[in-house]
Formats: structure tokens, C-alpha cells, sequence
């Protein structure tokens, strides 16, 4: 028999895929790299900046809610122990270290939530600026040293020579045995 249809025929229509399968990648590589410079009218939720401090904001409010219940409960508990007996003393010590953890919970969320109002205010004035400029935005190096600033700030705050001489020794020496 015949074929139905002729090989010249089948050629070209695989040519014309490929050439609207590249142009089609070719466009997405352009707009990629060019970029559709849409305005965006809420900037600050692309910046990672931003979204971290509102997540520990958001974060902190959320603990916040749980100790509050656990400070009415230590109150609660603090009001009907009897009186002159160890579980007053320890009721007394439990209810105010609840409040004391309250109150430094609220105190970091108030330093969070000034932190997201200034990093907005900050998001839309920079993301406009860069915008009317063409230049990228959020700004690789502004969260690159705001990462930094997380680290530091997150490292532990107390030294402690025992952990120090651990670090600088071989794995198989002890402290004592360094001392020797």
C-alpha cells in the first residue's frame, strides 16, 4: 500500500513545533531576564526582610495568647494554696515567673511589631525608589546583612571557657586531660 501520508509533509510541521517550542522558551528566557516591571502595590511581601520580622511578630502575639492563660492558672493556683505552707512559697515563685516571662514576651513583641512598621515604611520607599531606577528589588545585600544581623543576634550570649577549650581541642582530649 500507499502511505497516507508523505514524509515531506511530516517535516515541515515538526520544523514549525520546534521553531514555536524555541520561540516560546526564547520569549520566557527574555521576559525572565527583562522582567515584566509590574508595579506592585504591596512590595513588602516579597521582601524576606519583612516577612521574617512579621512571622516573629506574629509568632511572639501567639505565645503571648498561651501565657496569659498560663499566668491565670499560676494566679489561680497561687490564690488557693494555703497560706504558711511550701506550696504558697512555690505558687508565689511560679505566678510571678509567669508574669515576668509575660511581660518580656510583650516587651519583644512591641520591639517586633516597630520593627515590621519600620520595615514597611522603609519596603515602600526603597521598592519605589529601585523601581523608578529599574534596579532589583529587595536589595541582595541589605538581606544578606540582615541575615548576619539574625545570626549574631541569635548566637548565645554567655561564654563559657569550657566550651571554648572543647572547640580548640583535638576531639579525643578531654579539659581535664589537657590540664595534665
Amino acid at each position: 500500500g500507499t502511505m497516507p501520508f508523505s514524509p515531506n509533509l511530516e517535516f515541515p510541521i515538526i520544523t514549525s513545533m520546534k521553531t514555536a517550542i524555541l520561540v516560546l522558551i526564547s520569549t520566557s528566557a527574555l521576559l525572565m531576564t527583562v522582567g515584566c516591571h509590574k508595579h506592585l502595590s504591596a512590595p513588602e511581601l516579597v521582601d524576606p526582610v519583612y516577612m521574617d520580622l512579621k512571622g516573629k511578630a506574629d509568632a511572639l502575639l501567639t505565645s503571648i495568647t498561651a501565657q496569659e492563660k498560663e499566668v491565670e492558672k499560676a494566679r489561680v493556683t497561687y490564690e488557693t494554696a494555703p497560706i504558711r505552707t511550701g506550696q504558697k512559697e512555690d505558687a508565689t515563685e511560679d505566678y510571678f515567673q509567669a508574669q515576668h516571662k509575660l511581660q518580656k514576651m510583650m516587651e519583644d513583641y512591641r520591639y517586633y511589631a516597630l520593627k515590621v512598621r519600620s520595615q514597611l515604611k522603609n519596603d515602600r520607599v526603597s521598592y519605589e525608589k529601585a523601581y523608578k531606577e529599574n534596579k532589583p528589588w529587595p536589595d541582595p545585600e541589605e538581606i544578606a546583612n540582615y541575615r548576619v544581623d539574625r545570626k549574631i543576634a541569635e548566637e548565645p550570649k554567655e561564654w563559657n571557657s569550657e566550651d571554648r577549650i572543647k572547640k580548640k581541642l583535638p576531639k579525643k582530649a578531654t579539659p581535664t586531660e589537657a590540664a595534665e
